[in-house]
């Protein structure tokens, strides 16, 4: 395929960057035949380059691997990286040159057990706590290759990389902000987390509930509490999201009968930039002394006035005797009342009833 094809096909990929599944593998393809490189890898770290994200095209096998298990924490380029704007190019063979360069185990003992010679990293994303680049591998190494990268059609398709992922980047931030509007006017929030408990993105408003209920660590943006078995519940609970790709709620007390809400889902395509995991948080308060209206709870499963009153007072953990001599009745009344809601509801036992009654609070 010519060079003026090759620019082409990967231009068009770059103009469904945007799309909710967006097409990093024709993007990394392209990339690589533009620039002349033998291999190309997506990566994104987080602040301590924690690897968040890994997409190759042309790497071996055996390199992706050893470098999951051994290599991605000491990864040079990603190091220097960490503290580079959108738009800035790194290379190996630059690096190799400084002082120290022999003690890197990424220089001195990764590239040359995979033959890659030479990888030119070129920074897409600038986050403080998501940096992402495109590296390129080579096996025949080419003089000044970030500034080789930068000219002609190549140049031209990097550059419009960057505006691409600023733009996806934007498109996310701005749908995250319309939900937590709409949220907001409920109370609630939401928020972005790793599978680590590392917050990604979020509110003013997420950022207040947390802090209120002292479940940020102090010095990062991470998932935590004081107490040690609510910490670990969390952490629990995120990973299973992330496991099972299903929905987990997690609830964490704030005082005596109040607490937050954590509705935790994978969070889809549009919300982040490749396939990096990330979870999508709901966080609401809950009260136990939030009760719905009786003509709700009558409507929802159709009772009289006076069987919602019951029911009411058994969810709220009010035995029979003492919903009676409140409310000035017999107790046989009450279980009067007791069998008819467990006719209308299908429900056998009082704990079901209780069990069942508690979906409306």
């Amino acid at each position: 395929m010519s060079n003026l094809a090759v620019f082409r096909t990967a231009m068009e990929a770059l103009r469904h960057l945007r799309d909710p599944i967006p097409p990093w593998q024709d993007v990394l393809v392209g990339a690589k035949e533009l620039v002349g490189a033998d291999a190309a890898t997506l990566v994104m770290f987080n602040g301590k380059q924690d690897l968040l994200l890994m997409q190759q095209c042309g790497v071996d096998e055996s390199a992706e691997r050893d470098y999951l298990d051994h290599y991605c924490h000491d990864d040079t380029l990603a190091k220097a990286a960490l503290a580079s704007p959108v738009g800035e190019c790194w290379d190996t063979q630059c690096l190799s040159a400084l002082p120290g360069a022999d003690r890197e185990p990424f220089l001195r003992d990764f590239l040359p057990r995979h033959r890659m010679r030479q990888i030119t990293a070129y920074v897409v994303l600038g986050e403080s706590n998501r940096r992402a680049a495109i590296g390129f591998q080579r096996m025949t190494p080419v003089d000044n290759a970030g500034a080789k990268m930068m000219r002609g059609r190549a140049g031209v398709f990097m550059r419009a990389l960057t505006q691409a992922v600023a733009a996806r980047e934007r498109a996310a931030r701005l749908r995250l902000e319309a939900l937590d509007l709409t949220l907001g006017s409920l109370g609630e929030a939401a928020f972005l987390v790793t599978p680590t408990g590392k917050i990604v993105r979020f509110s003013t408003a997420a950022l207040e509930m947390l802090r209120t209920a002292r479940m940020l660590a102090s010095a990062e943006f991470e998932l935590t509490h004081p107490h040690q078995a609510l910490a670990q519940g969390i952490r629990r609970a995120i990973a299973r999201a992330h496991v099972t790709g299903e929905p987990v709620t997690f609830a964490v007390p704030t005082s005596w009968g109040e607490g937050l809400r954590l509705d935790i889902v994978p969070a889809p395509g549009a919300f982040v930039l490749a396939a990096e995991p990330t979870l999508f948080v709901r966080i609401r308060r809950n009260s136990a002394f939030s009760v719905p209206g009786l003509d709700d709870i009558s409507a929802f499963f159709g009772l009289t006035p006076a069987e919602a009153k019951v029911l009411v007072a058994l969810v709220t953990g009010h035995s029979p005797a003492e919903y009676a001599l409140a409310a000035g009745l017999a107790t046989n009344t009450v279980r009067n009342h007791i069998a008819s809601l467990m006719r209308k509801m299908g429900c056998n036992r009082q704990s079901e009833l209780v069990r069942l009654g508690t979906s409306l609070f």
